[in-house]
This record gives structure tokens, sequence and C-alpha cells, in this order.
């Protein structure tokens, strides 16, 4: 029994043999030890498909492999920059489309990798999909060669595809005379997604809508980050928080992040070719200091003295500079400066002559409004006007104050009737002077200093322009009567 049970082992022991042999020969894997897996993974398929078209903007995007992958390798981009193994492009891969998570979504024993990108694609646009070599299956094996879709998917034509345009701004390109405290406004050729649009509040340009005085350097803080939306959100408009600065040239830019409501951006940055540029404006203080600038409001007299005019949007400012003028109160002598006004911008309203009848426009031009203000003795200040040609007391709502060499005013612009223009002319009379006929001086250079009898030509004026952009001393605003 023993010998037969050998036998048995012995002939099972040679059978056994026999067989691994034959396994091997065939290329099994032999004895239960299992091969390594150097077989590189290939892309199976892509969703949408190559060269498929009419797909929809809001579509993800799949890749799959022939194998189960290491899902730590499988990774995409979340910027334009073209990162991660998996990558779709519009644009050859200069730019990348980016997906709303670094980590597809596996599934398919991880096989298939579904990528969803962060906002919806582009309409009637190509994209490519491109898996790098940086992709490896379960056994570390790597794509043998980078993968990128021959034609590439189409998406769905969209029913605007058109970017939208600046059609206008308001203040317009090149305005000039704008008021300080405008509102800035933006006129697109459609509708806008009033998201894309905003505005900075800080003098750092951000936002998509800027309004700059040098060259965007620096930006006017607007009130509000998101400007007002009007006109089925195709206007909007900005609000600075202080006013504009005098006589600036302001341009316009809207950057290329301003989208319409189907998310087509402008195709290239706006700015305004010229800019509008604020009127004038400098306001004085009544106090006895000069606080004129000499830049713009100063002017030459015939006499040793300097002549002023300023404004702004509430009020006019005269004043007037010389030796002989005394410190409030001060002084024994009898001379008084004189500041003659018309607001109808042809000189033919109010009087032939000034109001002590020492003084004349020219052959026989008008003058409707007087400021008298002694200089040299007893305070005394006076208004009158002469609508209808005879002088008499004015309720102007004016103010004065007269200090050692300087005498100024303010005299509201409502008080001449809110004119566009207004005409001035000035000068100094000393009644002793002359043996009592009166000497007058410190007019406008280009009058002559002398006698008030015959009464004495005024010669020349200055004309402001409240909606012009240029300083009261422009040369252009010294006219003769």
């Amino acid at each position: 029994m023993v010998r037969v049970i050998t036998i048995l082992a012995i002939a099972s022991l040679i059978l056994g043999c026999g067989s691994s042999g034959g396994d091997t020969a065939s290329g099994g894997s032999g004895g239960g030890g299992g091969a390594t897996d150097t077989t590189a993974p290939i892309v199976s398929s892509t969703t949408p498909s190559d060269a498929a078209t009419s797909i929809a903007i809001t579509t993800t995007v799949k890749v799959v492999f022939g194998e189960a992958m290491d899902t730590a390798t499988i990774t995409a981009p979340t910027t334009a920059t073209c990162g991660g193994t998996l990558q779709v492009s519009s644009d050859n891969f200069a730019t990348c489309v980016a997906m709303s998570s670094a980590t597809p979504a596996a599934s398919d024993a991880n096989a298939a990798f579904t990528m969803t990108p962060a906002a919806s694609l582009a309409n009637s646009t190509v994209y490519k999909i491109r898996v790098t070599t940086a992709a490896k299956d379960a056994s570390a094996n790597a794509l043998a060669a980078q993968y990128t879709s021959t034609t590439g998917f189409t998406t769905v034509a969209g029913g605007d595809v058109t970017p939208p345009t600046v059609s206008s701004t308001t203040p317009t390109d090149a305005a000039t005379g704008v008021a300080l405290s405008t509102t800035i406004a933006v006129t697109f050729s459609e509708a806008m997604d009033t998201a894309t649009i905003t505005a900075p509040t800080t003098a750092t340009c951000g936002g998509t809508l800027q309004v700059s005085p040098d060259n965007f350097v620096t930006c006017v803080a607007m009130s509000s980050g998101t400007p007002t939306a009007s006109g089925g959100n195709t206007v909007f408009t900005m609000t600075p928080s202080a006013n504009l600065s005098s006589l600036k040239t302001y341009k316009v830019r809207v950057t290329t992040a301003a989208k319409d409501a189907s998310a087509n951006a402008i195709a290239a940055q706006y700015t305004s070719a010229t800019g509008f540029t604020t009127l004038y404006s400098h306001t004085i203080a009544i106090d006895g200091t000069n606080d004129f600038n000499i830049s713009e409001n100063e002017f030459a007299s015939s006499n040793t003295g300097k002549l002023y005019v300023s404004y702004d949007k509430d009020n006019v400012y005269v004043a007037l500079t010389h030796a002989d003028i005394q410190a409030g109160g001060a002084g024994g002598g009898n001379k008084f400066v004189y500041v003659i006004f018309n607001s109808d911008g042809t000189l033919a309203t109010g009087s032939t002559n000034s109001s002590d009848s020492k003084a004349v426009f020219g052959a026989s031009k008008k003058m409707q409004y007087s400021w008298k203000e002694r200089v040299d003795g007893a305070n005394y200040t006076e208004y009158q006007s002469a609508p209808g040609g005879t002088w008499a007391a004015w309720t102007s709502g004016g103010a004065s104050n007269r200090a050692a060499g300087f005498v100024e005013a303010s005299i509201p612009r409502a008080s001449f009737g809110s004119p566009s223009k207004l005409q001035i002319t000035f000068y100094i009379i000393d009644y002793n002077g002359d043996s009592g006929k009166g000497w007058l001086y410190n007019m406008l250079n280009g009058a002559t200093d002398g006698t008030g009898n015959p009464a004495r030509d005024l010669v020349k004026y200055v004309e402001i322009d409240f909606s012009a952009s240029k300083t009261p001393n422009d040369a252009a605003n010294i006219k003769n009567f």
C-alpha cells in the first residue's frame, strides 16, 4: 500500500513539472506571480468628439483613457494659463479654458475624467483638447506622446457674437466749458452685463469705466463703484465723489473687461481721443488777503497797480492793488475805486458814463452796474445799477474788504441776471486831483491816466465767458470799447 502511494506522488510531481514548462512556453505568467504593467496608456476618446459641431457653450469636456489612471496626475488649469495634464484651448494653446476645478471628476474606475469650464465657452468657436505626457496610468506609465485632437469641436452659433462698442460719452469728446460738478456717462451699442461695468472709488485706476486727468496715471474717484444703468443697460453714469478741477482735460477709458449681455467683451480698449475740458473756477475769500492767482487773474494797469478778475459758479471776484490804497478807515484823502460791469454782451444797455460822470466807455458804449469803494479816508461802499440809463442804488448782495495796498469784492452772478458773459472795467479816482476835477488812474493797460473833466475814456474792458475753458486774463478776453 505504501509502495502504491509513493508511485502516485512521483507521477504527480512529474506531471506538475511538465504542465509548468508548457505554460512558460506559451507566454503565460507562470507560477502564480503577476507580471509588471509597462504598457503606456492611450486616449480612447473625448467628449465632445473630435470634429463635432454645434456643441453647447455650457458643455463639459471628458477624456477617456484605455485603462485606469493615476488620479494624482490628471489635472486641469483654473486660469487662462495652460497648466495641468488635461487642457482645452481655442487658440492652439496660447491660452486655455479655465476650469472650475483643477481636479477633473473621475469615473469608469478612474479611466474617464470630466472637466467643467468656469464660464460658458464662446459661440461659433473651435476648441481643441490636449493631454500631456505627464498623465500616467495606475502603474506610473506615462502617455507615450502628447495627445492633441486633430480638428477640435465647434460650439454652437450664438444669437449675439458681436462685440459691443462705445457709442458715445457725455461730456462728449473735445467738449469744453464742462461744469466741475458734471457726471460722466458712457453709452454702449447694446445692452451690457451690468456686473462687468464698474468704476474706481479711489485715485487708483480700477474698474472697467475710468476717467483721468493725467493719462490714467491716476483716476477720478467715483461716489460708487457701480455706475447707474439706464437706457436698457446701454447707458452707465458715474458721479465723481468731488468736483472736478478747474481747466483740466479729462479722458474716458473703457477696458476690455466690459461685456455685453451675451458675454461678448469690447474688441479693444476704448480711450477718448481728446478728452473733455472743464470750465474755469477759482474761489476768492474776501478777507483782505490777495489770494488771486497771478497767472490766471491778474491784469496790468495804466499805472503801478494791478487789476484782478476771478469767478466760480456762484460769484464774480474783482480786486485792485495800488500803493494809494489805505487800510480800512485809514488816510485823509478822497480816493475811490470804481469797478463797472455790463451783462448784455453788446454794451448797449445802461449808462454811457460812470456814476460820478468822470469816465466814459469809448464813443458810445454803455455799462450797467458799479461797485464803488473808498480807499483813502473813512470807509464807504456803494453799489449802483443803471439798467434804464440812470444810476441808482443796487442791492448787489456783494461783499468787500479794504486792506493796505489792496481792495477786493465779490458779487453774486445772479445779481447780474446770471449772464453767459460779463464785461468789466476799472479805475481809481482822486477827487482832489487836477484842482478838484478828479484824476483817473490805475485803469486797464491801454488807457491813459488823466483828468476827469472832461470824462476820461477807459478804452478797454475784460469780457468773461462763463462757459469757456480759459483763464480770465486770457489775452482774448481784453477788448476795446
